[in-house]
């Protein structure tokens, strides 16, 4: 959640149209199709598959997955995300708007 902004009008409406709009705002994507996730799978393969100058089959790095963005955040992310959305609800409980 910290790379993207999330935009989404709450104003005018209820407290539980509010939850389900903060909740609907922050949830993953739709899951990819049958087609979509094979071709992912056999993009994102580690190690990759390949034929050598000999003509045999062998493996190497893959270019686009094998790299190392390890960050000290990285580690703590999942609770950082639970604590921003119970706080995000808890703060809307009971909230009034107005347009």
């Amino acid at each position: 959640m910290a790379d993207q902004i999330v935009y989404k009008n709450i104003i005018g409406l209820s407290n539980e149209q509010i939850r389900k709009a903060v909740i609907e705002a922050i949830q993953p994507p739709a899951l990819p199709t049958e087609k979509e996730a094979r071709a992912f799978a056999k993009a994102s393969v580690s190690p990759q598959p390949y034929t050598n100058e000999e003509g045999q089959l062998d493996i190497q790095p893959n270019k686009q997955f094998d790299q190392h963005n390890l960050t000290e955040q990285l580690e703590t992310l999942p609770e950082v995300q639970i604590d921003l959305v119970e706080n995000l609800l808890a703060r809307l409980k009971g909230a009034k708007y107005c347009a």
